[in-house]
Formats: structure tokens, sequence, C-alpha cells
């Protein structure tokens, strides 16, 4: 799991805990003093906030077959 929080910081208020497998949309990508921040939106339950981006995977992208 990761943890969502309402702004760049560990300190920072806490919104939710992502569950492992958690589909998000990244918006934009904070880089500083040593750590990376992603900030992501959940449409389907319509919150968003800051979550460490080493606590992210990209999604595959899906293969086609011709």
């Amino acid at each position: 799991s990761a943890t969502l929080y309402s702004t760049n910081a560990t300190a920072g208020p806490v919104i939710s805990q992502l569950r492992q497998g958690a589909v998000v949309e990244a918006e934009f990508t904070l880089y500083g003093a040593g750590q990376v921040w992603t900030f992501v939106m959940l449409a389907d339950q319509k919150i968003s906030g800051f979550v460490r981006s080493e606590n992210l995977r990209k999604k595959e992208a899906e293969q086609t077959t011709r």
C-alpha cells in the first residue's frame, strides 16, 4: 500500500491509504531534497493528493495481437 498525502511531505495530513493495485492518474511530479513525489488523482473516488513516487508502478501497456 501507499499513503496519499495532502502535501508533498510525510509530515503532511494523510488523505487516504492506497491499496496495492489501485489505479491512479499521475498529473505531475516534484523533485527536491532527495525525494520524488507524484500528484495523483483517483477518479473512481474523486480524491487527489501526493504519493511518494517510489511507491508507484507504471501500468504495462496492453499488447494487441495482429
